[in-house]
């Protein structure tokens, strides 16, 4: 068993790595609309503060928090601050709905982590939307 959990991990990895099947990835992501619902959900930055977000809107929707970017409300981060972090994903975030964090080592974890049961799932909301 040990050695089927390594081979699909070492696939997972090499999917995610793999540019053209990431941007498809990325482009269901997008319009699943869970990162444009924290605004919606989360009125108040306290109340996003005290929430308990899923691992997709903590790893895909927001900058890893090492970064250090202040928190205006649940979808915005002032980014004319200097990351306090050397973490390559502080870069890779924007703020626009297209970007987020989608490139991010953050973003593909939770995928890599929780399996393509959770891409499937992402990818069947995002057609169900469609």
């Amino acid at each position: 068993m040990l050695r089927e959990s390594a081979w699909l991990d070492t696939l997972r990895q090499l999917q995610l790595n793999n540019t053209h099947y990431w941007k498809h990835l990325q482009t269901c992501l997008v319009k699943t609309d869970d990162c444009s619902n924290l605004s919606k959900r989360f009125k108040t930055l306290k109340q996003y503060e005290l929430a308990k977000l899923i691992p997709i809107e903590v790893g895909c929707c927001r900058p890893p928090s090492v970064c250090g970017y202040p928190v205006v409300n649940a979808s915005y981060y002032d980014l004319t601050f200097h990351p306090i972090s050397s973490n390559k994903d502080c870069l890779l975030y924007k703020i626009r709905k297209p970007i987020r964090c989608y490139n991010c080592d953050s973003c593909k974890v939770f995928f890599h982590v929780l399996g393509f049961g959770a891409l499937s799932g992402a990818l069947t909301e995002a057609k169900d939307k469609l």
